[in-house]
């Protein structure tokens, strides 16, 4: 047990450290504070409690967006086993029209798209802090799941 927990800690903490990740860090703590740097030399007991609420929603938010996944893998893979020959083929499907369309052969709309959504100030308080932890943690998903090691 206390090998699984080592293991899982560090594994977290080399993605955090990974080139995708690490650099969004500061932007994000920096937004999320919504503090100048004058503000953060010596900081008043109540920038300080903000910070620290502000952080904790951020958190909240980022966990929730894992805890959320593991949950649904969870359910969902407990159903795909029953369905595993068809998922196979279907799967090999998919891979192939994502090949052809890599290589310019089949052209797919939908995934030519982008969405933005551009915010010229930061989310108020805790539940503002929350919602960019959900975006930090989404947008964070493809850079530590199992699929972004070096090959």
């Amino acid at each position: 047990m206390k090998i699984s927990l080592l293991v899982a800690a560090s594994a977290g903490l080399l993605s955090f450290l990974s080139p995708c990740v690490l650099p969004l860090v500061p932007s994000y703590l920096a937004f999320v504070a919504g503090a100048s740097l004058g503000d953060l030399r010596r900081p008043a007991r109540a920038t300080r409690r903000a910070l620290v609420l502000n952080a904790l929603g951020f958190i909240v938010g980022f966990s929730l967006v894992f805890v959320a996944m593991g949950a649904a893998m969870t359910v969902v893979g407990g159903w795909l086993l029953g369905y595993r020959g068809l998922v196979q083929k279907v799967g090999g499907l998919v891979i192939i029209l994502f090949g052809l369309y890599l290589i310019g052969i089949v052209r797919i709309p939908f995934l030519m798209r982008q969405a933005r959504f551009p915010l010229s100030s930061r989310p108020a308080g805790v539940l503002g802090s929350g919602a960019v932890g959900v975006v930090f943690g989404a947008g964070w998903t493809p850079c530590v799941g199992p699929c972004s090691a070096p090959s």
